[in-house]
């Protein structure tokens, strides 16, 4: 008698959109063999409770679970004791091997034609024994995620029209979707990869939905939770009409006041109390308000906190703000430039000039601050000229650490409405998306191919030029 079990979909971890294949399927194809008896799906990650119970004279594996080494979820080595303990004999098939996992990998449209392209670039210069050993290396480094928990809920609806007495759509009430988002996600991630997790966040002391978090956070993430007054945990809660998945309205229940300055050199002594030697704040407006920055630092100075940091912000800073910074540790910047063009910049509604710009990097090189700066290129004005001039640019104004990313057209952006407002794009592709969700959607390039090869040629020329290597 020859009995079948498969794994289920669950615990299928071969990445996104796996399994190509339901559970059920794979059944129905196992089970159309005649020289099958009995198809099974197992109800666990591992085949040893399945052999507890059956209690099996053979056990059988193809050649590729041989070497137990090779084996990174060691679900073999416990198999096999099983099948022993069972009197049984674990034994390995010795026919050529056809992977699934490369058969779909090779001829299935599961991934988007980009990945596809780094993936194969990635393994010319990776192995998988690169990729398991550098894993295994930061298994048990320590993280600390330090920033907002927010809370995503989708309310999902059906449309029955306008409302009788008033110029609103109504809806059928459906569902709610909750999910731990912000930094919860974060630390979730990493809880994958690595045991050694700190969660450092701020929930509200009103409605702080500590139930819900505890019951979605990994048990693996550690939580330090501080407290801000008179304010609600962060809920993005999201109005949706289920089909054709559209948003209708979106709320933010918060508190945007800024936390108070003692509270935050509360929470950065507590930091540093966890032995913590450097600190990023990752707020994009970090820097618009010139006094409380200079509050902060002082405020770091005062406390004699001895530490390293660095934060996000805009390119708006003066000598008396950098120096602040510096004497209170901080020693980087990172900062979202996108362009030196003026064109482009006001293309994009920036609201600052280059000159601005320029004057940011030389007042932070004068103080030594160090600087990342994240750059755009493929905005629809843009010239060849000037991202020829641009390295030279940069490296003229004295930006330490220089990022570059293409434009792509993200759904409900500017230049995703300008594509379609042109003709470029002559369907809505985000909405057929939203109508149709399938995991090989790809978007069409929103320019040539050669121009979006000569852009990738050009920041392969950027790396190159600021970091020897491409």
């Amino acid at each position: 008698m020859l009995i079948v079990t498969i794994t289920p979909d669950k615990y299928v971890n071969k990445g996104p959109h796996r399994p190509a294949f339901t559970e059920k399927l794979r059944a129905e194809v196992i089970a159309s063999v005649d020289c099958v008896n009995y198809v099974a799906i197992n109800n666990w990650p591992t085949a040893v409770k399945t052999i507890e119970f059956l209690r099996p004279n053979i056990y059988a594996k193809g050649i590729e679970y041989n070497d137990a080494e090779k084996d990174y979820s060691k679900g073999i080595v416990s198999e096999e004791k099983a099948i022993k303990k069972v009197g049984g004999e674990l034994k390995f098939t010795d026919n050529i091997t056809f992977s699934s996992s490369n058969l779909i990998n090779k001829y299935l449209d599961v991934l988007s034609r980009d990945v596809k392209e780094y993936l194969t670039k990635f393994s010319k210069t990776t192995t998988s024994e690169d990729l398991i050993g550098y894993l295994e290396r930061i298994k048990n480094i320590k993280i600390l995620v330090i920033g907002e928990a927010i809370i995503d809920e989708y309310q999902f609806g059906q449309s029955i029209g306008k409302a009788a007495k008033e110029s609103i759509i109504a809806l059928k009430y459906l569902k709610t979707e909750k999910f731990a988002g912000g930094t919860l996600a974060i630390g979730n991630h990493l809880s994958n990869f690595c045991d050694n997790v700190h969660l450092f966040t701020l929930l509200g002391d009103i409605d702080s939905q500590e139930d819900f978090i505890s019951k979605n956070l990994s048990k693996k993430v550690k939580t330090l939770f501080h407290y801000k007054k008179d304010s609600p945990t962060i809920v993005k809660r999201r109005f949706i009409e289920e089909f054709p998945l559209r948003k209708l309205l979106e709320f933010y229940i918060f508190n945007d006041m800024e936390v108070d300055k003692e509270q935050t050199l509360e929470m950065k002594k507590h930091l540093l109390s966890l032995g913590s030697t450097s600190i990023h704040i990752l707020d994009d407006c970090f820097n618009v308000n010139k006094d409380r920055v200079i509050e902060i630092c002082e405020g770091i100075n005062k406390r004699k906190l001895k530490f390293n940091w660095s934060a996000r912000g805009r390119v708006t800073i003066d000598d008396e703000t950098a120096r602040a910074l510096v004497e209170s540790g901080c020693n980087k910047l990172h900062v979202g430039v996108e362009s030196l063009d003026p064109d482009v910049l006001r293309w994009m509604n920036k609201g600052i000039k280059v000159e601005t710009t320029e004057n940011f990097f030389e007042i932070c090189k004068k103080n030594g601050i160090e600087t990342l700066a994240y750059f755009i290129l493929g905005s629809p004005m843009e010239t060849r000229e000037y991202r020829e001039n641009l390295a030279e640019m940069i490296q003229k104004m004295g930006v330490t650490y220089p990022y570059f990313n293409i434009l792509y057209p993200a759904a409900n952006t500017k230049y995703y409405h300008f594509l379609r407002e042109d003709g470029t794009f002559e369907r809505d592709y985000w909405q057929d998306f939203a109508e149709n969700p399938t995991p090989n959607f790809e978007m069409p390039l929103p320019r040539t191919p050669e121009l979006q090869a000569e852009l990738q040629r050009t920041v392969d020329k950027y790396i190159e030029i600021f970091y020897g290597t491409s």
